[in-house]
């Protein structure tokens, strides 16, 4: 059985929860190191660079996957709130249609 292809907004919702993800892991991580007795300094600054990485690559990195342009707010809205992420309904670069 052939497995359903995803819309590119499906797909920008995934890719976009994973990096919201793994950012709030990484914010996760980086409070934990705070509120321990001892703080491990190499722990805490790679965990905020982890969140600061994961935040800046879902703001950057979600791309149109026909012409490349950044699609930020339509990624961000399909990571956040897939259901009501249909206003902008085309890639602003190309035309590509998202849904």
């Amino acid at each position: 059985m052939a497995k359903p292809t995803l819309s590119i907004r499906a797909q920008l919702a995934r890719t976009g929860r994973r990096w919201v993800t793994l950012a709030g892991g990484g914010w996760l991580c980086f409070v934990a190191t705070v509120l321990m007795p001892t703080l491990p300094l190499a722990l805490m600054v790679a965990s905020f660079v982890l969140t600061c990485g994961a935040l800046l690559a879902l703001i950057v990195g979600l791309r149109c996957p026909h012409c490349r342009r950044g699609l930020t707010q339509v990624g961000l809205q399909a990571a956040f709130v897939p259901n009501h992420s249909a206003p902008q309904r085309q890639c602003p670069g190309c035309g590509t249609q998202l849904d």
